[in-house]
């Protein structure tokens, strides 16, 4: 079943807003998008008021309302913790970080108005803006970003980025004369990527006065947003912060995400008006939807990547032979084409795409099945060996990159199965806890994060498990070098380490593809995958 919104005047919607009253408008199978029916029978309007009530409401243009429908549904709402991307789409409409690093990966400002470090890059001071209000009615302090780090770096938290900020002394609160304050940072080693790490999505902000505990069902921020309604595992609806310090960007009054895990179900409701946006869609997905009459593609160039993940620390992974010789078996140029149409860029088994100024120009691994199949006859394995490669429909591809990896791999003596576990369990259950399975992240602004999150020994989100003190001193050297051209050097060592013995094959990178309703207007998708909603607006087409 569809859900569907029973549009009504601006002037009700502002009204219920303004009492704290504003009802429930999602119905099952209810009335189309752009209906006028209301859910309830409104009382009759006395004698005086009718003849105003109505002019006005023909008068006003319809409420702006943004439906965009996920194929996943989002598990956590506490920003520390988050991983999936419809978590994070959650967390960019509610909350925010002291910056913002926008769709050019220039870093904006947010809740910090400024900020600068020392000559020798191991102080960093963000003066806070002034009168930023939470949602619950808190203003902006600097008490909130110490809190937010502190847990950050707790270990009991478990935040993954924990480990990208382990150069992170303290925390602390400057006064700066002003009621907001400053947060200096102490490191103890010398990082140019603070601030954008000060934008990643687990870097947003939280109230030190508000209970946590509160955050599942009540997320509190300073962002764009506020959610006025959250239906588990069905919708979510967000209404403008009135009080957001930049309301004038935000032109929508009103933002609905929908969960609906078929993508048949999804292209009907974006086909037929009822959903505005499908983000982070499949190549194979933009072509089918391309040819729709008023839908548009809207691509950004990406560092985003799947990983067939090896586990170093189990058989037959351990033998860096078995993994040279499947990364062999990979044609990398079908991938990009089976996936995604042709569109993104060959990968070569590291991190780090053309986007990123840290970009190493590598020679490309060609498929060699003859050579895979000796170095398997190398490590002990004369007839092959029998795989489960574990997967799931959770992001676009995954499914299709097990699929082709088995066939792929199979001439060289790989007997892989690939084996399909329900989604809804698969970050939790599978990813990061079987020894061969399918890996998606997104692009990383952040070189150091890019690095420190996936492959550094101490993190927790080290997939592969391939654990190496080497490459841990590189990064160390890497994030501490102010000069960007021996920063590079050092990150070029790092790709080329990861891609010659690392635990994981990265075939290719993917654009982040997103396809929307020709009236919405405004809309730039980010090489991160995270949706940014300013001067974005419903404009109906004549």
């Amino acid at each position: 079943m569809r859900l569907n919104l029973a549009t009504h005047t601006r002037r009700r919607f502002l009204k219920m807003s303004a009492t704290g009253t504003l009802a429930t408008l999602w119905v099952l199978d209810g009335c189309g998008r752009t209906s006028t029916a209301e859910l309830e029978t409104p009382p009759a309007p006395t004698e005086a008021a009718t003849i105003s009530e109505t002019a006005e409401a023909e008068d006003l243009p319809p409420v702006q309302s943004l439906h965009i429908a996920f194929a996943n549904v989002p598990l956590q709402f506490d920003p520390a913790v988050m991983s999936a991307n419809a978590a994070i789409q959650v967390a960019f409409a509610v909350y925010e970080g002291l910056v913002w690093v926008d769709q050019d990966l220039t870093i904006q400002p947010a809740l910090a108005e400024s900020w600068e470090a020392s000559d020798d890059l191991l102080s960093w001071t963000f003066k806070l803006r002034q009168d930023v209000e939470f949602h619950h009615g808190a203003l902006l302090t600097a008490q909130d970003v110490v809190y937010t780090f502190g847990r950050l770096l707790d270990p009991a938290i478990g935040s993954p980025l924990r480990s990208v900020l382990s150069f992170i002394a303290s925390v602390d609160a400057v006064d700066d004369g002003t009621p907001a304050g400053a947060v200096r940072f102490t490191l103890t080693s010398a990082n140019a990527d603070l601030p954008l790490l000060c934008g990643a999505p687990q870097a947003l902000i939280l109230s030190h006065e508000y209970d946590s505990e509160l955050l599942p069902n009540a997320p509190s921020g300073t962002g764009p947003f506020r959610v006025d309604e959250l239906v588990p595992g069905q919708y979510i609806r967000f209404i403008r912060n009135e009080s957001y310090w930049a309301a004038a960007e935000i032109l929508l009054q009103e933002v609905l995400h929908i969960y609906t895990p078929s993508f048949d179900d999804r292209a009907a409701a974006l086909s037929a008006g009822e959903v505005d946006l499908l983000p982070d869609i499949s190549g194979k997905e933009a072509a089918f939807l391309a040819v729709e009459d008023g839908i548009e593609i809207a691509e950004s160039p990406s560092g985003a990547y799947q990983t067939v993940v090896m586990q170093a620390t189990e058989a037959p992974f351990d033998d860096v032979r078995v993994r040279q010789a499947l990364k062999l078996c990979i044609d990398r140029a079908a991938v990009r084409d089976a996936l995604l149409g042709g569109r993104g860029e060959i990968a070569l088994d590291h991190p780090v795409a053309s986007i990123s100024p840290f970009h190493a120009d590598l020679p490309a691994r060609q498929q060699n099945i003859e050579q895979a199949r000796q170095l398997l006859l190398d490590a002990g394995y004369p007839d092959g060996i029998q795989l489960d490669l574990i997967t799931a429909d959770v992001d676009p591809g995954m499914v299709e990159l097990a699929q082709l990896v088995q066939a792929m791999a199979a001439p060289a003596g790989f007997d892989i199965s690939p084996t399909e576990v329900p989604s809804d369990v698969y970050w939790n259950s599978y990813w990061r806890q079987v020894p061969f399975h399918i890996g998606s992240w997104n692009f990383r602004p952040s070189i150091d994060e890019t690095f420190a999150l996936a492959f550094r020994s101490d993190s927790i989100w080290n997939e592969s498990r391939w654990y190496n003190a080497d490459l841990d001193a590189l990064l160390d050297a890497a994030r501490s070098e102010p000069h960007f051209e021996q920063r590079k050097a050092f990150y070029r060592q790092a790709q080329q380490m990861i891609m010659e013995e690392g635990a994981v094959i990265i075939p290719v990178f993917r654009p982040v593809l997103t396809a929307k309703h020709k009236r919405v207007e405004g809309f730039v998708p980010h090489p991160a995958g995270w949706i940014s909603l300013r001067n974005v607006q419903i404009v109906e087409q004549a």
